[in-house]
């Protein structure tokens, strides 16, 4: 008896280990995760956040993370789209706030004493001066003397300044990420085997192995036609020669730069003695997609036409532009133009300072890759300022013969730089219609060899922003971010922006009163007419004259913006008993005038400025291994 009683025991106690291990597996497969009975829920929750980190479906997370893993093998850490994913422009809140703001009081201390030390009834006069004053100049760092200023000024500033500075106090902030991307903030840059550049297009960082970039680097740089390769003794000479090139144009042409521009680029040049070369770096083009097993990477008013019939747009986009314009024949063809066709407008003077510090710009593009080091030896160089200007200005000499010579067919014709719209009329004849086509693209492509793709005229196509399309002999337009002909078309892109808003994790209740503010701007500015529009222009540009700045870095954390201006209205713009701001006079005898300030705000560091690639002769095997192989 007493062994069957033991046997049936036995019996079901491992029918309820059975059930309890169907129970469990059942709960895994539910909600991953198995609770301890014996312990309250919050250390169940605890627990199991401690033990899956890297489960997304118990973290609040946008659900349109924007990251591309381009590894061959798929090897970036899977948590690292939950940081990364968040978008370059994302910005972590600091650790800390702000605490002291010397900077920040220093700034404003002197500009309002500036303010009043050169106040003035009628600005008029130094307007024109500020526009026709040369953009390349040294900010001066002179501030008056307080005997230059009336005795309220520094009375009033140092009210403010003691107030301001107890204001703000250094503490710890409430962080804006979750432990895990707290951690992944700092581990992910830490890893020398990955690299985190952007993706071309704004369409968010991407992750690569560090030898797949230096790799893919090459594949630009390898190219004998375009870049050399310079031993550092090369690259130390080729700079100093540089430097001497740009001091003798200064030298020469001093008279029709000026003064300011003279004495900012000298300076630069000083500034620079140390680190002289620009960094190469790429971006990855991830929306052509794979070629060859590479991902594409890169060095770094319609609605009034009348149309006639049988016309319908096309669009045409240069390949690579930049990089295909060879360096020689496009100088050559500048040069050209500017000594024959730029007349009464410069003299040959400024002609010749124009033609060689072209020169000096495109043909001395000297740069750093890690630990080797380079120069540019034809074609332009992305990221110089005078390239895009450069470029169109290029091609434009060509489609001054270009469009005339096929008036019959391109009814209008337009470019922004490497992009262009256009509308064919069509020939009777569909045969010889294809026929002129061709020949028309083949024209296209006949200077030195830059290449342009054309789409076929079509009733509907995408132009930069825009969809554009022929409906019934007349052109609509319809929103791919910003224009639409229809208010159902806005309506619908609207709705979608918020929808993409949504998805990246903002609430609703945060951007409904924008929505509602930017549609009340939109419609009382088109209620306006042309005339309301350009007085409005000029009360704005009046009123930052009556204005002041208080420059600060902006974290969520800090005193606002309001509270910072309660203190400039009780201790300077309007103190109790006491005259406004705006009606005191300086020495002179003239109005202050001011009325406003205008609280500043910087940003921190993004993701972008954290985890973009510029920089990398200290991450992993140098660039010269990978040259060597």
């Amino acid at each position: 008896m007493e062994e069957a009683i033991s046997q049936e025991r036995e019996l079901l106690l491992s029918q309820e280990i059975q059930a309890e291990r169907r129970l469990d597996a059942k709960l895994k497969r539910s909600f991953n995760f198995i609770p301890d009975l014996r312990v309250t829920p919050f250390r169940n929750a605890a627990r199991t956040l401690a033990n899956h980190p890297l489960n997304a479906s118990i973290l609040p997370m946008p659900t349109n993370l924007s990251f591309h893993d381009l590894t061959p093998n798929k090897s970036i850490p899977p948590q690292a789209k939950y940081l990364l994913g968040l978008g370059s422009k994302f910005i972590p809140t600091p650790p800390k706030t702000n605490g002291r703001i010397t900077k920040s009081i220093d700034h404003f201390v002197r500009d309002l004493k500036l303010r009043v030390f050169f106040a003035c009834e009628d600005s008029t006069d130094d307007v024109q001066d500020h526009e026709d004053r040369s953009k390349l100049y040294l900010k001066s760092k002179w501030t008056p003397n307080d005997s230059d200023l009336p005795e309220w000024v520094n009375g009033r500033l140092d009210r403010f300044t003691t107030a301001i500075s107890k204001l703000f106090k250094r503490r710890n902030a409430t962080s804006n990420l979750l432990p895990l991307q707290q951690d992944l903030l700092q581990s992910l840059p830490a890893n020398d085997s990955y690299l985190y550049p952007l993706a071309d297009k704004g369409l968010g960082p991407c992750g690569v192995l560090t030898e797949q970039y230096i790799e893919d680097a090459l594949i630009h740089l390898c190219n004998e036609e375009v870049y050399e390769q310079l031993t550092e003794e090369e690259a130390i000479l080729a700079t100093d020669v540089l430097r001497t090139e740009i001091k003798d144009w200064l030298e020469e042409y001093k008279s029709v730069i000026g003064e300011d521009a003279y004495k900012y680029i000298n300076h630069h040049l000083k500034e620079n003695d140390d680190s002289p070369y620009g960094q190469f770096y790429i971006m990855y083009k991830i929306h052509k997609g794979l070629k060859d097993g590479r991902w594409p990477t890169r060095p770094r008013i319609l609605d009034a036409l009348e149309l006639p019939p049988n016309t319908l747009p096309f669009t045409s986009d240069a390949k690579s532009m930049y990089t295909n314009i060879k360096t020689n024949p496009a100088l050559a063809s500048l040069s050209k133009y500017i000594q024959e066709k730029v007349r009464g407008k410069s003299d040959e003077l400024e002609k010749s300072a124009l033609i060689e510090g072209l020169n000096l710009v495109l043909r001395n593009n000297i740069f750093r890759f890690g630990d080797t080091y380079w120069r540019q030896i034809s074609e332009t160089a992305m990221g110089t300022p005078p390239a895009p200007p450069y470029a169109t200005i290029f091609y434009a000499l060509y489609e001054k013969e270009l469009v005339p010579r096929w008036k019959k067919h391109v009814f209008f014709y337009k470019r922004f730089i490497d992009d262009v719209i256009a509308f064919w009329t069509a020939h009777e004849d569909p045969v010889q219609n294809d026929i002129l086509w061709k020949e028309f693209e083949a024209d296209m492509n006949k200077w030195h060899g830059l290449k342009w793709v054309c789409t076929k005229p079509s009733h509907s196509v995408n132009f930069m922003d825009l969809t554009i399309s022929v409906v019934n002999g007349r052109i609509e337009t319809k929103l791919v971010r910003r224009l639409c002909t229809h208010k159902t078309d806005a309506d619908s892109s609207i709705r979608d922006f918020l929808d993409r808003l949504l998805a990246r994790g903002h609430t609703r209740e945060s951007l409904q009163p924008m929505f509602a503010n930017a549609e009340a701007n939109a419609t009382s500015f088109l209620r306006r007419s042309q005339d309301e529009r350009k007085q409005l222009k000029i009360q704005k540009r009046n009123d930052s004259n009556n204005q002041l700045f208080f420059h600060l870095q902006f974290h969520p954390n800090d005193p606002t913006s309001r509270e910072i201006q309660s203190i400039w209205r009780d201790t300077i713009a309007e103190p109790e008993g006491e005259t406004p701001l705006c009606d005191l006079e300086n020495l002179e005898e003239q109005r202050v005038g001011i009325n406003k300030l205008v609280v500043a705000y910087s940003r921190p560091m993004n993701l972008g400025n954290r985890f973009s690639v510029r920089d990398i002769h200290d991450r992993g095997k140098p660039v010269s291994h990978y040259l060597a192989k």
